[in-house]
Parts: C-alpha cells; sequence; structure tokens
C-alpha cells in the first residue's frame, strides 16, 4: 500500500493533560484545534483515515524520538517508546505497518524522517510548531505527553497538513538560507565597526564601499585601543570571507535559475533579479498550491489583521504569520519597483500620503505579489512591463548574475534577451537596446509580425551574434587559403620554398637584426 503524505500545517490544537492522570475532554481539544480549520475540513480528514488503525505521534529530539500510538476511540495502543536514530530504521521495518498514520513537528531533520517512513505507512503529517503550540505550554509536559498529545489530535482530525516540498525546492531553501546568514553576518560586522566610529565621534571614508579590501587600511589605522583594533580586524575577516561566500552561493544560485523556465516571468518584474526570482520560487513551490493570490498573499504573511464580531470591524498591521523570507524579497522588490518603475512610483505617490512610506512599501509589496501570482499562473506577461526595462532586466541577468560565458547553448547576451522576450509575448519590434554607455543589437523577434533584423550602425561596428560570428570566420578562414594558394602558386614558379622573413634575416620592429 502506497504512503499518502498529508503533510501537515497544523491547526493547531494541544492535546495535553491538565494534570499527571487527568484527559483533556475530546470536545475541548477541538475548540482548541479548529481556529484557522472548519467542521467539514475535520470531517473530511476522518474520512482519509478511515482505514488507519493506529495514529502515531512522533516527539522528534536531537539524539531520539518518542513514539505514542491511539486507536480510533483516542485509547493508547503503543507506546511511549524512545527510540534512538541508530534504532529508527529497525524500529520501522519491525513496529509500524501501511494501516498506520503518523504526524510530527516540523523541525531540522523533519524531511529525513519523513523520507524514511513514507514508504512504509499510510500517511505523514508533518504539524507547523506553533499551531500546537499549546502542547508545549501546558502546566505538566513531557516527551512522552507530547507525543500522546500529537497522537490523540492526528486520530481525531484536527491537524492541518503543511505541503511537503520536493528534493529540488528543500535545496533551493537551503540555498537561500545559507546566503540570508552569510548576508546577516556581514551586516552584523560592518554595523560593529559603524559603532566604533561613532563612539569616538569619526567620520567613515568619503566613499560608497567603505568596507572594501582598498579601504582596509583606513580601518587598520583608526586610532583606538588595542582590543578594538583586534575587533576591527576580524570584522574585516568576517566581511571578507562573507562576501565571497555569498559571491559563490549567488554564481550558484544564478545557474540554478538558469534550470527553471518560470524564472523570466519574475525577473521581468521590476525589482526582482534571478537571485530574487530563486527565493520567491523556493518560498512557494508549484504556483497551484494557491487557488488565488489572496492564498498567496496569506502564505507570506501580507494581508491584514481583521477583527469582525458584530457591528465593529477592525483591520490592523499585517500577520507576518508566513514565510519570512518571501514577506523580505517582496518588500526589498517593492522598494526598488518604487524607486525605479513609472508605474510603482505613482502608486507609491498615491499610497504615502495617506498611509506613510513604510506602510506604502508593504501595500506595494502585497501588489506585486499578486502580479507574481497572476504571471506565474497565466504564464504571461506582466500587463504593466516596459520592454526596453525587461530586456535591460535581462541583460542585467546575463552579465551580472550568471555570466555571459555561461549562458545556455552558447548564446549570447543578446540571443539571450531575445529568447526570453519572445517567451513572454513583448518586444518584437525592439531592435537595439542601449544599456549604460553601450548599445547591443538584438536578433529578430520569432514572434508573427515582428520588425526585420537590423543593420549595425557607426564605421565597423559589428553585431555581436553567432551569425555574425560564423560569417567573420569564414572570412577570415577564406582569406587565408587564398594566401596559402598564392604561397603555393610563387613557390612552384620559383621552384623551391618561399623564405620567410626571418630567413631574409629581417625582422620588423624593436628586435630587427642588424
Amino acid at each position: 500500500m502506497s504512503a499518502v503524505t498529508h503533510h501537515t500545517r497544523s491547526n493547531g490544537p494541544d492535546e495535553s493533560r491538565g494534570g499527571a492522570g487527568e484527559e483533556l475532554p475530546v470536545d475541548r481539544l477541538a475548540l482548541l484545534a479548529t481556529s484557522e480549520g472548519d467542521l467539514n475540513e475535520i470531517a473530511q480528514r476522518r474520512r482519509d483515515f478511515r482505514d488507519v488503525q493506529r495514529f502515531f505521534g512522533l516527539d522528534i529530539h536531537r539524539e531520539y524520538l518518542v513514539a505514542t500510538a491511539v486507536d480510533h476511540e483516542l485509547r493508547v495502543v503503543y507506546g511511549p517508546t524512545r527510540v534512538t536514530w541508530g534504532q529508527f530504521e529497525a524500529w520501522i521495518a519491525q513496529q509500524l505497518t501501511p494501516l498506520d498514520a503518523m504526524v510530527v513537528e516540523m523541525t531540522t531533520n523533519t524531511w529525513q524522517v519523513h523520507d524514511m517512513l513514507a514508504k512504509h505507512v499510510h500517511s505523514i503529517t508533518v504539524v507547523h510548531p506553533p499551531h500546537v503550540k499549546l502542547i508545549t505550554q501546558a502546566p505538566v509536559m513531557n516527551d512522552k505527553k507530547a507525543a500522546e498529545a500529537l497522537a490523540t489530535l492526528h486520530a481525531a482530525g484536527l491537524l492541518r497538513s503543511v505541503w511537503v516540498p520536493d528534493q529540488t525546492v528543500r535545496d533551493r531553501r537551503h540555498l537561500v538560507a545559507q546566503r540570508h546568514d552569510r548576508v546577516r553576518a556581514a551586516t552584523q560586522a560592518k554595523n560593529r565597526l559603524h559603532s566604533i566610529l561613532h563612539r569616538h565621534q569619526m567620520d567613515k571614508p568619503d566613499t560608497s564601499v567603505p568596507f572594501s579590501s582598498r579601504r582596509h587600511d583606513f580601518w587598520l589605522n583608526l586610532p583606538v585601543s588595542p582590543v578594538e583594533k583586534l575587533a576591527i580586524e576580524l570584522d574585516l575577516q568576517t566581511i571578507d570571507q562573507a562576501d565571497a561566500q555569498c559571491e559563490r552561493l549567488e554564481a550558484f544560485m544564478a545557474k540554478e535559475a538558469l534550470s527553471d523556465e518560470r524564472v523570466p516571468f519574475l525577473v521581468q518584474l521590476p525589482g526582482i533579479s534571478s537571485i530574487g526570482a530563486l527565493t520567491v520560487l523556493a518560498a512557494i513551490g508549484p504556483i497551484d498550491r494557491f487557488p488565488t493570490a489572496k492564498d498567496l498573499v496569506g502564505y507570506a504573511g501580507l494581508g491584514g489583521r481583521v477583527h469582525d464580531s458584530g457591528q465593529t470591524h477592525t483591520g490592523g498591521k499585517i500577520t507576518k504569520a508566513g514565510r519570512r523570507d518571501l514577506r523580505t524579497v517582496m518588500v526589498t522588490a517593492a522598494q526598488a519597483a518604487a524607486r525605479n518603475d513609472d508605474f510603482w512610483k505613482n502608486e507609491l505617490a498615491r499610497l504615502e500620503p495617506r498611509l506613510g512610506r513604510n506602510k506604502a512599501i508593504v501595500a506595494i509589496a502585497r501588489k506585486l505579489l499578486v502580479v507574481v501570482w497572476h504571471v506565474l499562473t497565466k504564464r504571461e506577461a506582466n500587463r504593466h512591463a516596459d520592454p526596453v526595462k525587461v530586456a535591460r532586466g535581462f541583460f542585467n541577468m546575463a552579465y551580472e548574475d550568471i555570466g555571459a560565458r555561461n549562458l545556455p547553448d552558447g548564446q549570447t547576451a543578446p540571443e539571450f534577451v531575445r529568447r526570453n522576450l519572445d517567451r513572454l509575448g513583448l518586444g518584437k519590434d525592439l531592435q537595439r537596446i542601449k544599456r549604460g554607455s553601450r548599445e547591443y543589437l538584438l536578433p529578430p523577434s520569432t514572434l508573427p509580425g515582428a520588425a526585420p533584423a537590423a543593420q549595425p550602425k557607426g564605421k565597423g561596428q559589428r553585431q555581436n551574434t553567432k551569425a555574425a560570428k560564423a560569417d567573420r570566420a569564414a572570412g577570415a578562414a577564406a582569406k587565408r587559403e587564398l594566401l596559402e594558394a598564392k604561397r603555393a602558386a610563387a613557390e612552384a614558379r620559383m621552384g623551391r620554398p618561399r623564405k620567410t622573413r626571418s630567413d631574409k634575416g629581417t625582422k620588423r620592429g624593436p628586435h630587427k637584426t642588424k
């Protein structure tokens, strides 16, 4: 019997015991557990568990876990049993059957436990710890009671499942977390260095990159105590190490972004780079998990709090009850969009007088996340997209994030940009894009009604395309063949090999023989 995965974002109750031997009534458990659910949802879960004989609760720790099982009548039928990780595989083989339903709380090694159990049991439910926090808040609580509480709640159908990511999403989330840790370490070190300047009333270097290796002498020569000199040296090393590790992580993430066909639909949006796009995709997984944009906004914790009772209706701050990494990257994107994109500039100008700048930026982040849902669900271009700015974003992705030499299928940067523009259905009439002081010539679009290929401007300016490079290489090869034929004809006419310049005793330039 194949295992069905019910990954649990638990609603959270807690079936803890009120005293040493007194059980908490099941109806009270229902009140505690159904803050986010409804009776139809609970009934459906119970129907799904009709064939289950035992409901196991696993309380996981670093060195061991504690397992307890109950039946449909909430009677303990197994355990509590303590199992070390060295005994775990043997315990699975000996004790578990396809008629057992498991529940575990989300922790460091939950996904490994899930993968080991998946082939042996009916289903696995992973609960979000805040949704069962009442278990840990009980006056009398230990590992045995926690495992029993999880099992009882699960048997009653009160635990809502969270989504279980596949290995690709897990790896991407790990990359995002690793990068976040390095950025945070560098930021903390920079703040400590700023505090030294503030403490001694000193000015920071007159540059936009005060912590670069070129400015190390400034920091190391500050007139401070020996202890502070040591702290400065260690903080500079921390910044250099964190920056180097971030660079490696971002290079890996940029290559990973190339393998996901959804990335161009996100990079077209203002404020979202390839790193930001991968962060969003790692957080949300498949977009079809979210039936509406409102569901995605709630998942990010960007929706407002609501209290609606009787004649009273009040709203509050955002819930923040979702993925912090998704919320952070959307707020960062909103700040960039409000600076650089005309549409979002106007939105900020409309919202800021009423809400203030910070709340207006959060509101734009929520609106931008709604756009993310639409472009990923419908696989279409943003209706407010500026083809020129989108093309520049793809150029930045090609040159700064990925590297022109690392583009797939040997593409040049203009070909990479054109391919992604065509995928979005944008810019079929674009022929040239100016980026910085340089103008790039784009290949013709494959979209219907596209403009013909443009000719290079300026004397001697060449197209940076594979076709142009191939033409130049063919021309050079033909010229070499012609010169070789002339040389062979001259040697045949003279009846001897033609002397090279060195054979004649003369050379060009400063090494000319006398």
